[in-house]
């Protein structure tokens, strides 16, 4: 048996695009356990930011599973090492379209109350792959957005916080 999941604000699910916490994300992945039958091995697939998630929560909650297979694993970057460098590529990119030379820490702290404001997340489908066709396919699938909203940016730097130095506990 196949369970498939789209984590809250991604594919077809439902809620806002990219706007979950990081718990929110977990309990997606307590739901979906809920539904598996007990009696079968238990196989987990994430792929990219989806299997950061899943290895997170299987981290932080002692399951038994017969298997993970993550593929793209978003579980360390060297450009958005903490929450913090995630904030700094987000404003550097929101600099440099509105010319803005220097950004005030008050904007970080402002986040914290708007977190629902999104951004261009500037996703260069060059650097996703180099065969074109599935350039094209990425830029006309509508379910792909290169919108980022502050709360997911938390979620995100929240992850890669958590992963790498828990990662040998």
């Amino acid at each position: 048996m196949v369970h498939l999941i789209d984590l809250s604000g991604f594919g077809f699910s439902g809620g806002t695009k990219c706007s979950s916490s990081l718990e929110e994300l977990h309990q997606d992945i307590e739901s979906l356990l809920l539904q598996c039958e007990i009696e079968i091995p238990l196989f987990m697939m994430g792929q990219g930011l989806g299997a950061g998630v899943l290895l997170s929560f299987l981290m932080r909650n002692r399951i038994k599973i017969a298997g993970v297979i993550t593929t793209a694993a978003l579980i360390e970057s060297h450009h958005l090492k903490s929450y913090n460098g995630v904030i700094r590529w987000l404003l550097n990119g929101f600099a440099s379209d509105y010319g803005v030379t220097n950004l005030s820490i008050k904007f970080i702290k402002m986040s914290v109350f708007i977190k629902d404001y999104c951004f261009n997340a500037k996703v260069n489908p060059t650097s996703l792959s180099k065969n074109n066709y599935n350039i094209k396919k990425y830029l006309n699938d509508p379910l792909l957005t290169p919108l980022i909203t502050l709360k997911m940016v938390k979620t995100i730097g929240d992850l890669l916080d958590y992963l790498m130095p828990n990662a040998h506990k």
